[in-house]
């Protein structure tokens, strides 16, 4: 995290065998392309697979943001009990708002723009 200060930046929890996730992702994907310009940044957070499957979502969806394996410690800090879970923080490292279920692209969006 300490290398996104000063950026907003969005967490989505998520797991290769979640069907909403897997329907996010191109979408997600597409306003961190539309975003990356004005400091956002996109951190997908695989929650308790292997590295191997975080890889294969990436390469599955063509994503442009990383994908980093959570051993259970994020799950704890962000308080993740299901799948898939939004969170969103500002520049300054706020957590703004947190969404647990599937979001439709505009909002997340309008959650982006929230934060930016």
């Amino acid at each position: 995290m300490a290398s996104l200060r000063g950026k907003a930046v969005y967490l989505n929890f998520f797991a290769t065998w979640c069907p909403p996730c897997n329907q996010e992702a191109p979408e997600i994907n597409a306003l961190q392309k539309q975003y990356a310009s004005s400091g956002f940044q996109t951190v997908g957070i695989d929650e308790l697979e292997s590295a191997s499957k975080a890889a294969q979502f990436v390469r599955k969806y063509g994503l442009v943001y990383p994908a980093v394996v959570d051993d259970g410690t994020l799950q704890a800090q962000y308080n993740v009990n299901g799948l898939p879970v939004h969170v969103f923080i500002d520049r300054g490292g706020v957590v703004r708002q947190i969404v647990v279920g599937q979001m439709t692209q505009a909002a997340i969006r309008a959650a982006i723009q929230k934060i930016l």
